[in-house]
């Protein structure tokens, strides 16, 4: 008996991957002098400038390298599951 419907595979997959970004910020003259000096602490700076968001909306991120996918489980199935 053949499976009626749209056949799938669905996958849960997880890797773990190194990213970097460069960024340039623009300064003003205060902010740059306090730097410059060891007055204002660079990466409070930062986490202020970006409210603590590092993610993709605020940063250029890049992936740099990634390990090999592991699938931790997987189902077969179709999308008339429902039907005889």
């Amino acid at each position: 008996m053949k499976t009626k419907g749209i056949k799938y595979l669905r996958l849960w997959i997880t890797r773990q991957v190194k990213q970097n970004a460069y960024e340039e910020i623009k300064l003003s003259n205060d902010e740059y002098e306090q730097i410059n000096n060891g007055q204002l602490d660079v990466e409070a700076f930062i986490a202020n400038k970006f409210e603590d968001d590092f993610g993709y909306n605020n940063i250029g991120w890049k992936e740099t390298s990634a390990e090999d996918i592991k699938i931790s489980n997987y189902k077969l199935g179709n999308w008339n599951d429902h039907e005889n």
